[in-house]
């Protein structure tokens, strides 16, 4: 398959410039159009007891098919720049439980390509800082739910209907006080309004407390200073320095480990 990286020729212009197509017409427009998502996370970090969110760094890829940007020619597959982007209609594919994302870098990190047959693959890289509500009833040795809802902003399910078609997660991500115990994928239908429902992709992850990390930091050095707090009782009661110094070292000690 020849493949072509397309960036100032007329003679592909004329697919974006044609009145026949406007980008701000989805594609099918008789029916629903169906979208097809996968994700690849590249690592999880920023896990905040007290915000309660996270930061996620992923690509986000999505297939659809739009009739209308087909072509001839020798060339099958074209890869566009970032100036033929903005002319095609794109999916409005947005996180629901974000507070806020970035692309990756000073530049977008984003590729799309169409084949002939009007198949387009469109692949972006987003850090996104998403919440992440938590029981912290059974601190040190909790398990939490971590999850990213994927919708389309102004279609609901009659107009567009995401599908999952894969999903990864690098081995190398390490949390220092957490570990991944599983992930996965959710697609339903989902009244979130008046309106007609929309079609949601939903991604989630459980996370367990690393109880070692815990042990190391907190409860190991807590009991030592119980065990040193039981020594002014063997002192002399005479020798009031040090057990007055032994009891203040002591409660600094505590203080400073619980904040």
């Amino acid at each position: 398959m020849n493949n072509e990286i397309i960036s100032n020729d007329s003679e592909y212009w004329a697919l974006f410039e044609s009145s026949e197509y406007n980008k701000n017409v989805k594609p099918n427009s008789q029916g629903p159009l169906k979208v097809n998502v996968s994700h690849f996370v590249i690592d999880i970090y920023g896990l905040s007891d007290v915000d309660m969110d996270y930061t996620i760094d992923l690509y986000l890829r999505q297939w659809w098919t739009d009739s209308r940007l087909q072509f001839n020619g020798t060339v099958k597959t074209i890869n566009l720049g970032p100036d033929y982007i903005k002319k095609i209609w794109i999916p409005d594919t947005f996180i629901a439980n974000s507070r806020h994302h970035n692309s990756a870098g000073s530049h977008p990190n984003t590729i799309l390509s169409i084949t002939s047959d009007g198949h387009i693959y469109y692949s972006t890289r987003l850090i996104i800082v998403a919440n992440c509500p938590m029981d912290l009833s059974y601190f040190t040795m909790d398990r939490q739910l971590c999850r990213l809802r994927f919708e389309s902003y102004s279609y609901n399910s009659k107009q567009i209907q995401y599908n999952w078609i894969g999903s990864g997660l690098a081995s190398r991500i390490s949390l220092y006080n957490f570990r991944i115990e599983r992930d996965y994928k959710v697609a339903h239908i989902e009244n979130i309004s008046l309106s007609d429902p929309f079609s949601i992709l939903i991604y989630g992850f459980v996370l367990k407390r690393s109880l070692g990390f815990y042990l190391n930091q907190v409860y190991i050095p807590a009991f030592l200073i119980v065990v040193i707090s039981w020594m002014p009782f063997w002192l002399d009661r005479e020798d009031t320095h040090a057990r007055v110094g032994l009891g203040v070292t002591t409660v600094l000690t505590m203080t400073t480990l619980i904040t």
